[in-house]
């Protein structure tokens, strides 16, 4: 079944060459030239990516590309992780539940849950390393479960050069278990448990320590501390509404888990993409507040169960989720601590409570249940269709002319079309929207540059923006959007970029603005057709004809 929807919700993925996961852009648009130290050290974008993607994931990409390439195995990692994590899941659900029936009503309400909720495909689409967070946090649930400790010793170590945030619940969640009460007294656990996870801990510390705390490239910089993100600053400015990103200011971890259930767990959609009322979303949220404070009471009472190990992935999660507030981007963003892991809890929550509810009902209550289960799924399941992919169709015109340009070239672009040109015409950009990322202060000012200097050329009434591009970057060619000029775009909301550079582009694209690119266009000798949406200027022939 899992398999299935996953068939459903990304099948325009299989069809469409440029529908992809739009971190694929962040991710794994490098890997073209991953084994290329000469290419990845003249590209600050391919550098400043290759810095932080874990070893492990990287190692794989790099060895199935003779098979698949990065983008198609962006599209088949979540094929196999999302049933994976469904099996999973029932197993985990299952094993929890000490009153076990004929029938497992909490595992399969479990695996209905996961299904319908957008969330979890969505975060694995794209095969980036976060896609592994949910089936490694739910692997170690059940190995915790089940006692296996040389298992879970291996995936700890696995973690760490895959995922370090689930390592680090993981660990977490993983230590919890070594302490027990009997007797009311506080105990160790067995040490023939405990001697291979501690080791596998250590190891995955020193593989992350040698991978993360070793200087950086002068040209990266160190990740931003949290009195550099101040609201003044120009890296902190970016990670506030109006911004790159909406970071900040952190939410209390109440928000953050209000946040989760609002706006992610649950954000249903019926079939045919019919929005879910709003007025049902908030009953639907108070609904889930009320469940869960039934469960919670249930628990208290011993009514219910709400194992160890449960309780040991929710300390962890807020434990992390203060900790990373505290040392704010050392540990990236608090939100990263309790997305995966409360939300697998919730549903676990939700799924036991609900389950216990139906097996209590008679035979034939159990059955209407079991047909308002699969209504639920059928009315809500393709809802999610699409959900974690993006057509970037829209510019493939820009990426067929990119892919003509020679392959050393430097292109610029506006930076919503830059955003493919890397991945699929395998070309280096000057600047992208996805890499224009505020979390290295020194990293972030050469963006800046780059995107002034970028914006004066595109928009630019006289040559000299031009001249500057040629000479300051190095660009070879500028890729030009006609619809960029259009000022009913430019002027919608949210507007072509984000600020500062959306205003001052607001105000430069009027009706009776004159833009040199676009007198260009009907005397180009450049390569690639004038006619379209699209065009390309040869920088390096416009200076000469100019000059």
């Amino acid at each position: 079944m899992a398999l299935l929807l996953a068939l459903w919700a990304h099948q325009d993925g299989w069809t469409q060459p440029y529908t992809v996961n739009n971190d694929a852009h962040q991710h794994t648009f490098w890997l073209h030239w991953a084994g290329d130290g000469q290419a990845l050290e003249s590209d600050l974008l391919a550098l400043y990516a290759s810095h932080y993607e874990p070893p492990l994931w990287v190692w794989g990409y790099r060895v199935l590309e003779p098979l698949l390439s990065p983008i198609w195995l962006g599209r088949v990692l979540p094929l196999l992780l999302f049933p994976l994590s469904a099996l999973l899941l029932f197993w985990v659900t299952d094993r929890i539940d000490d009153r076990r029936a004929a029938f497992p009503w909490p595992a399969l309400v479990a695996v209905g849950l996961f299904c319908i909720s957008p969330f979890f495909l969505r975060k694995m689409a794209g095969g980036h390393p976060r896609a592994f967070a949910t089936p490694f946090i739910l692997a170690t649930l059940w190995l915790l479960r089940n006692r296996r400790s040389r298992a879970q010793a291996l995936l700890l170590v696995i973690q760490s050069l895959v995922y370090p945030i689930s390592w680090l619940l993981s660990c977490a969640t993983v230590a919890s278990q070594w302490l027990r009460f009997e007797r009311g007294r506080l105990r160790l656990g067995q040490w023939k448990l405990i001697a291979p996870l501690a080791v596998a801990i250590a190891l995955g510390g020193f593989f992350l320590a040698s991978r993360y705390l070793q200087p950086t490239d002068p040209r990266l910089g160190s990740p931003a501390t949290g009195e550099q993100l101040s609201a003044e600053s120009p890296a902190g400015r970016q990670l506030r509404r109006g911004g790159r990103t909406h970071d900040l200011p952190i939410p209390s971890l109440a928000g953050g888990y209000t946040d989760l259930l609002r706006n992610d767990l649950f954000r249903l959609r019926r079939t045919g993409s019919t929005a879910w009322p709003r007025r049902l979303d908030r009953r639907l949220f108070l609904l889930l507040i009320a469940s869960l404070g039934l469960f919670a009471l249930l628990a208290l009472r011993r009514q219910i169960p709400f194992p160890p190990e449960l309780v040991g992935l929710t300390l962890a999660s807020c434990l992390l989720y203060f900790a990373a507030d505290s040392l704010l981007l050392r540990l990236l963003l608090p939100r990263r601590y309790i997305m995966y892991s409360l939300a697998l809890v919730t549903v676990i929550v939700l799924a036991l409570l609900i389950g216990r509810g139906i097996s209590a009902l008679p035979s034939l209550g159990r059955k209407a249940a079991a047909v308002g289960l699969g209504v639920a799924l059928l009315t809500f399941a393709p809802g999610i269709r699409g959900f974690g992919i993006d057509d970037y169709s829209p510019w493939g015109e820009a990426f067929e002319l990119a892919a003509q340009l020679p392959a050393n070239a430097l292109i610029a672009a506006s930076p919503l079309t830059a955003d493919g040109i890397p991945l699929f015409a395998e070309r280096h950009v000057l600047i992208n929207y996805q890499m224009a990322l505020p979390y290295f202060p020194t990293y972030w000012q050469s963006i800046e540059h780059r995107l002034d200097d970028l914006f004066a050329a595109y928009y630019a009434v006289q040559l000299e923006p031009l001249i500057t591009l040629r000479q300051r970057h190095g660009v070879d060619f500028l890729i030009v959007d006609r619809e960029d000029f259009d000022p009913a775009k430019v002027q919608g909301k949210p507007g072509i970029f984000f600020e500062p550079w959306r205003t001052q582009i607001q105000r430069r694209v009027t009706p009776k603005a004159q833009f040199l690119l676009l007198n260009l266009a009907p005397r180009l000798r450049s390569p690639a057709s004038t006619s379209g949406r699209f065009f390309v200027v040869d920088l390096r022939q416009l200076l000469e004809d100019y000059s």
